[in-house]
């Protein structure tokens, strides 16, 4: 007996971007893929992740140097801080497809 599996391989894929006031899209996250989202540790203020519709108020907080993991994401990642000038890095890896 033989099974033959087709589809893609999984692939990681890694990003930083800047954040200000508006929420930004994290560019390359996909939908049913892992990430971890960081800020780095040279920011100055926190930063907040969430949804398209993140705010300050609404996100979740990552101080300078934290970072959170994100399993079996279903919605792309958004991230805002309430100064201009900071960042935030990622790396997901992107389940296969069979």
């Amino acid at each position: 007996m033989s099974i033959t599996t087709t589809g893609t391989a999984a692939s990681v894929s890694t990003g930083q971007a800047s954040v200000g006031t508006t929420a930004t899209a994290l560019t390359g996250t996909s939908a049913g893929s892992q990430a971890i989202v960081k800020a780095p540790a040279t920011n100055t203020q926190t930063i907040y992740v969430g949804g398209s519709g993140v705010t300050t108020a609404t996100g979740y907080p990552l101080e300078p140097g934290a970072s959170v993991p994100l399993p079996l994401r279903a919605v792309a990642i958004y991230a805002v801080a309430a100064a201009t000038g900071q960042k935030v890095a990622w790396i997901e890896q992107v389940a296969p497809t069979y």
